[in-house]
């Protein structure tokens, strides 16, 4: 659906989701468990459908009051996906993406004691995902920029060091081998 409106995100997604699964196997998930991991990184934009198309390709820096919209997405992933039986974990997974262990995160404001290891698995994926893109507003950013930006939010408690860790060592042993040789 998310594609329909707006091609990037679908792609991101898809992204999200791969990453994510592969995370997950590194970290010893299989069967169900994967797959429902995998189906949380492919859902965490869902609720951009609340956001108007002109405000998710705005090129140009986003304004105070646009920024607050898109700041609700994660809440409308979590709330379309807690009504469906059978997904709740999943609305929790993806819903949370913008959290962060410190609790600066959006729209819920959890912390590291509210936050399971596939929440974070989807917050690192979603990072990981959206640097390695193309984005509106600027080009896919290095190796280097990669690892410094994912580093320093470890430093500053924002993202599970151990999951940043698997993230960077699975994706560099894949995408980056394709992608920068």
């Amino acid at each position: 659906m998310i594609s329909a409106k707006d091609r990037y995100t679908g792609k991101h997604s898809i992204e999200v989701g791969s990453i994510a699964k592969t995370i997950g196997k590194y970290l010893g998930f299989g069967g169900e468990h994967l797959e429902m991991l995998e189906i949380a990184g492919l859902l965490h934009d869902l609720g951009k459908l609340a956001v108007p198309l002109k405000i998710l390709n705005k090129p140009g820096k986003l304004t105070a009051k646009e920024f607050e919209l898109i700041k609700v997405h994660p809440f409308y992933t979590y709330k379309t996906l807690s009504q469906v039986k059978g997904m709740e974990k999943i609305a929790c997974w993806a819903g949370y993406h913008h959290e962060r262990l410190d609790g600066s995160g959006y729209p819920f404001h959890l912390t590291s004691h509210e936050l399971e290891l596939e929440s974070r698995i989807i917050q690192v994926a979603d990072v990981l995902a959206a640097l390695l893109e193309d984005r509106p507003y600027r080009r896919a950013l290095t190796p280097q920029e990669i690892f410094q930006i994912l580093r320093g939010e470890v430093e500053k408690g924002k993202l599970d060091a151990q999951v940043v860790e698997v993230g960077l060592k699975v994706v560099f042993q894949t995408a980056f081998q394709v992608r920068w040789g």
